[in-house]
Order: C-alpha cells, then structure tokens, then sequence
C-alpha cells in the first residue's frame, strides 16, 4: 500500500506517540463540547438533550472514522523502511511535527469530507506540537493549489484520456473552474497521472527534504478517483446554477455568493454585511481581508449579497439618526434610558419613539428579509454546494442575524460539521442561552460574539422593534466561554455604522486573527472618518428635509 511507504518514515517510538495524541484531542473536543452543553444540564428541556445527543452521535460517528483511518497509518507493526526511518531520525522535533501534520491532512482528506470536526482536529494538533499557525494554513493551501495544477494539466491535454464526444460532453458538464480569482474547482471525470501528481503534492513535503516520492506515494492512498475530488470542492460561488441559485433563495432578490478571493482552498469564508451604502458595498465590506500575503488564511473568501435595496435604505436612514446635526441629542436620549437607567420603550418621550419608528419601517423590511436569506444560505450549505469543506461565517449588523437563522436551520436538520468558526458583531437578536447553545450544536471551532452597550442605533431599533428586552449585540450571552466568546467593543463602538469599518481592527485586536493587514485597518480608519464628514456635509445640506421626515423638535425628556 502507498501509504505504508509513506508511514514507513516514522519509527515505532512515533507512530505510537501520535496515535495517542489524536486519542487524546479527540477526547479533548468531546470534553469541551460537554462543558459547553452540559455545565448546566438540569435546566436543559427534553427538546434539548434530544438535540445535543443528535450532535454527539454525529461526532462520535465522525471520530471513529479518524479513529480507523489514522490508527491503520500509523500501525506500528506497519514494515519499516531502514533508510526513511533514518532519514526521519534526523529530524528535528518541529521538523518531525510539521511532517506529520501535513501527513495528517493528507489523511484526513482521505476520508473524502474534510468538515469542520477534521479541521479542528489538525489545528488542535499542530499547536500541541507547537507548529507555527502557518504550518497548517500553508499545507492545506500547497494541497489544495497542487490539486487544481493537476487538473488544469489534465485538462489541458485531452489526448491522455482518448474521449469520445459524448464523454468530452460529460467531462465539460462535470468539471469546471469556478470564481474570477482563480477558480474553485468543480471535478473531472477518469483517474490521475502520474506524473502530474508527482510534481504536484511532492511540493507540500519538498521543504522537509522528502521531495515527490513523498507526495507521489501518498496522494495514491488520498485521492484514488476524481469524483472525491468534485465532492471536496463543490460547485460554489460563481459557478453555481441559476436553477441552484433560484432552487435555494426563493422570496430573496438579489441572492448571491461574491468571490473575493478564490483559488480552490480547503476551506472557506462567507461575509454578510447587515447594511449598505451602495450595492458594492456588499462586497468591499469583505475586501479588506483579502490583503496581506496571508490572507490565505481565510480560505476561499466570499460575500454573501441579498436584497441590496432594503439593506441602502437602511443603511440611508441610520446615517440620518447618526449624522444629522438636528439628531445630536438622540444619542444622549437613548444611552440616558437605556445604558445609564433602563427605561421600558413605552416610557420614553414622543420625539425619541418618532425617530424609532422611522428607524423601525426600514429596519423591520430588512430584518425579515435577512431572516429569509439565513434560511437560504442553510439551503446552499445543506446542498453541500460548497463541497465537503469547512465553512467560517462572519456577520455584522443584520447579516449577523442572518448567520444566525442559518445556523438555527442547520441545527434543525442535524447538520453537523460543516460551520467552522462563527463571528457575530452587533447582533440584533434574542440573549436566550437556549438558542445559544442549540447553535453551538453545529459549530465546531469559535463561536464569538461581538458587543457593545454603547450601540444606541441598535439600542434604538430593537427596543422598539422586538418583544424581547436583550439583544446579543448590546450584552453578552449567558452561557460559559466553550460555548459562546463574549466580546466587549464598547470602547471602540458607538454608532451602528462603525461595525463595517472597524471590523478587521476588531478581528485583529480583539480576536487575535494576526495575519490582517495593519496597513489596511489605518486606512479603514481614514476612510470611516471621510464618510462621517461626507454624511455630515450631506445632512447640514437637507435640514429642512429632516425637519420634515423626523419632526423631532419637541424631544422633551
């Protein structure tokens, strides 16, 4: 068997030592899902626990199949090659860390679904042999771009598979190169040469020393049919099927996955922005992740754009209550009842519950359709459009809450192991530990959100506009951090509006994402203060016309 020759390079001694450590942070994975579900297992209802037990059947399914997978590879009674184990030997421990990690993802992607569960599991493990946050990144990146030269070679040469016309027909049906950035790929049909996978994920071990046997020898036992390869990279984004795109956003104008930053990685990032300045907005609230020279690190980056319209006329009407030197004193009103002496929304003053019903038509349309589009980004994710790859999704504003109705869909059909990471900022939605902890059922790594009590547009809009008295973006959830990363902003965030321009600076400082451009936040931070004098000099112009829309000059208190 390949892999033999490939697992021949670690000594007794080693295959042991690693097959234990996967023991071991799988049983870690299973401890902290517990403590994030089961801290307070009495106050669980029976819809609860039926729901967790769902999960960790799945992830119990899920680690046997590592389990198996690895335990056959690392077997140490596997015979070893006397010149590759000395070869091993000489190694130094990070260098023996790094040849098995990228050998771990090799075969983990053996298992044909590299979910969000096997992701986690090779970043546990890098960081227990203290690699550097790149290792991993860069080997799935090398994989997964070594992959995508093989096929553009095989495809390139049609003469090495001799296809008649309707096998050509079905071969350009069924393969394709997906995104503007490069492209994702889709599939082909028939088998790998040889030569092409030699000096393709030969490169992934080349720096250790290993060269192409390496990569040649195992890639046999990782891929062994181009159908895993269409099941691993989907058909998202740009190459999705009008019929796919109607089929999964019914009632959603609009609907649709933006590629950034495209180039077939092994993992992949959605961003929904929750308000818009103009159509493009949808897509350059995202742009700024993709610079840097490790902003591979996202992997495939899109932005998830839906009814453009609605999203302008609010992001309109909130730049009216946060500009509009008439509305100065809303802020003061707001903050006075509600952070300082909370005060029921039917006891503020007429002026202030004016204004926040002026807010609240255009925030009600947005809010239900963000709902919509929450179930039809579940669609695309449940359809596995995005292959068997590990999805991270970031959301502010309402796109927050439409990443929240996905995941509250997901969890309805028991969809483990396809959300990654999930980042909430400035969420208009319920604190319920309850909801919380049935989303943390199907996330698998981070599960942040991001606050500030000091956010008087969503103070505004929500206290007039839900029945429910909490909202995530204004406080933090009420369940331990396993579940749910509680972030304070409040020091960084005062407007609604300051989410889309501090978002990378949130992610970098706050988060402890490193790879984000420090050049980039700055000039974020330029451009948010020439759009608040732009707003200002805007609004100073049309007094007479705030005057009309808001009539708020009897705000007594």
């Amino acid at each position: 068997m390949a892999e033999k020759q490939l697992i021949s390079l670690f000594d007794d001694e080693y295959c042991t030592k690693y097959t234990i450590l996967i023991a071991s942070t799988l049983g870690r994975m299973k401890e902290s899902r517990d403590s994030a579900f089961y801290e307070n297992e009495h106050q669980l209802s029976g819809e609860e626990i039926k729901d967790l037990e769902l999960f960790h059947e799945r992830f119990d399914e899920w680690a046997i199949t590592v389990v198996k997978r690895t335990g056959s590879a690392l077997d140490p009674s596997t015979p070893k090659d006397a010149t590759e184990v000395r070869k091993f030997d000489y190694f130094s421990e990070a260098e023996k860390g790094e040849c098995f990690v990228k050998c771990l993802l090799l075969l983990l992607i053996s298992l044909g679904d590299y979910s969000s569960n096997s992701r986690q599991l090779l970043y546990l493990i890098s960081r227990d042999l203290s690699q550097p946050e790149e290792v991993p990144h860069k080997a799935e990146f090398i994989t997964s771009s070594m992959l995508l030269e093989t096929f553009e070679k095989l495809e390139s040469n049609e003469k090495m598979y001799e296809l008649s016309q309707t096998q050509q027909l079905r071969k350009r049906i069924t393969m394709g190169l997906a995104g503007v950035a490069g492209g994702a790929l889709i599939g082909i049909t028939g088998g790998l040469a040889a030569p092409f996978v030699i000096s393709g994920l030969g490169v992934l071990f080349a720096g250790l020393g290993l060269g192409t046997v390496i990569g040649a020898s195992y890639l046999g036992a990782v891929i062994t049919s181009a159908p895993m390869i269409t099941t691993l990279f989907g058909s998202f984004g740009a190459k999705m099927s009008i019929d796919q795109v109607h089929a999964v956003s019914r009632g959603i104008q609009d609907f649709e996955f933006l590629p950034l930053n495209v180039s077939s990685n092994l993992s992949m990032t959605i961003g929904v922005a929750g308000w818009l300045e103009s159509g493009q907005d949808a897509a350059d609230a995202w742009y700024p992740l993709t610079i840097g020279d490790k902003s591979y690190y996202w992997g495939d980056l899109y932005a998830l754009k839906f009814e453009v319209q609605a999203l302008i006329d609010l992001g309109k009407v909130i730049s009216r209550i946060l500009f509009a030197t008439g509305l100065g004193w809303v802020q003061d009103e707001v903050i006075k009842r509600t952070v300082l002496a909370p005060l029921a929304a039917a006891l503020w003053p007429l002026s202030l519950l004016r204004i926040g019903n002026i807010l609240g038509n255009s925030w009600r349309v947005a809010f239900n359709l963000s709902i919509k589009a929450g179930e039809a980004l579940a669609n695309a994710l449940c359809m596995r459009a995005q292959g068997q790859r590990p999805v991270t999704l970031i959301g502010f504003s309402l796109g927050s809450r439409t990443i929240i109705e996905c995941l509250l869909k997901l969890a309805d059909r028991g969809e483990i192991g396809i959300v990654e990471n999930v980042i909430l900022m400035g969420t208009p939605s319920s604190t319920d530990p309850k909801l919380w902890r049935r989303m943390r059922c199907v996330v698998s790594g981070r599960f942040v959100n991001v606050y500030s009590k000091y956010d008087y547009v969503l103070q505004l809009a929500y206290k007039l506009n839900s029945i429910q008295a909490h909202a995530a973006g204004l406080e933090p959830i009420a369940v331990n951090a396993s579940c749910v990363e509680n972030v304070d902003v409040g020091d960084l965030i005062e407007g609604h509006l300051q989410y889309r321009w501090l978002l990378p600076k949130i992610l970098k400082e706050r988060l402890g994402y490193s790879h984000i451009s420090d050049k980039m936040i700055v000039q974020l931070q330029m451009k948010e203060k020439d759009f608040e004098q732009s707003q200002r000099e805007h609004f100073d112009k049309t007094t007479e016309e705030q005057e009309i829309i808001f009539d708020a000059s009897d705000h007594s208190k």
